[in-house]
């Protein structure tokens, strides 16, 4: 079925290049990669590589995690205008769509997986979040009065808690004046 979908659009955009990637990602996520050398070939074709995505591919997928999981990759050396991209990004029909302008790179099958990372798993988010941490130092006035109070129970609110919490900090920088 792969290798169907990508001739079928290899020969109705012969101008652009087709490649899928299958990942496991709590099932099978398809991500179609579709570069394009100009600008102008994404404009005048993204919509109707959309379609042919739909019919001829997402249309015979059989879970509903395949089908509400499928992404399109918009790729192209050249800048793209930005209420281009926010056109096709935003568009709701079929899938979601992600485009990579000013892409200087080959596209092999390591940088898929890498842009699946980023744009689908958000992988780097962690390491990114990681280095944020380090500059980060502990505030022993907040810890303490997290430490204080017990954690909310069925019956407190989460409100009521951190209203307790408030109280405490207070208290805290009362005494420390």
């Amino acid at each position: 079925m792969n290798s169907d979908i990508v001739d079928i659009l290899q020969k109705s955009f012969p101008n652009s290049k087709f490649e899928i990637l299958q990942e496991k990602f709590g099932g099978d996520i398809y991500s179609f990669f579709i570069l394009s050398d100009h600008e102008e070939e994404v404009e005048k074709n993204w919509e109707n590589i959309r379609n042919k995505v739909g019919v001829y591919f997402q249309s015979k997928l059989h879970s509903e995690f395949e089908i509400w999981n499928l992404y399109l990759f918009f790729i192209t050396p050249e800048s793209v205008n930005k209420d281009l991209k926010h056109k096709i990004e935003h568009d709701t029909v079929s899938s979601r769509k992600i485009v990579i302008d000013n892409y200087q790179d080959e596209l092999n099958n390591d940088r898929q997986k890498e842009l699946f990372k980023k744009h689908i798993a958000f992988d780097n988010i962690i390491e990114e979040v990681k280095d944020d941490i380090k500059g980060i130092e502990k505030n022993s006035i907040i810890y303490d009065a997290l430490n204080k109070i017990q954690a909310p129970s069925k019956k407190m609110e989460q409100s009521e808690y951190m209203g307790l919490v408030l109280k405490e900090i207070e208290k805290s920088l009362k005494n420390e004046i």
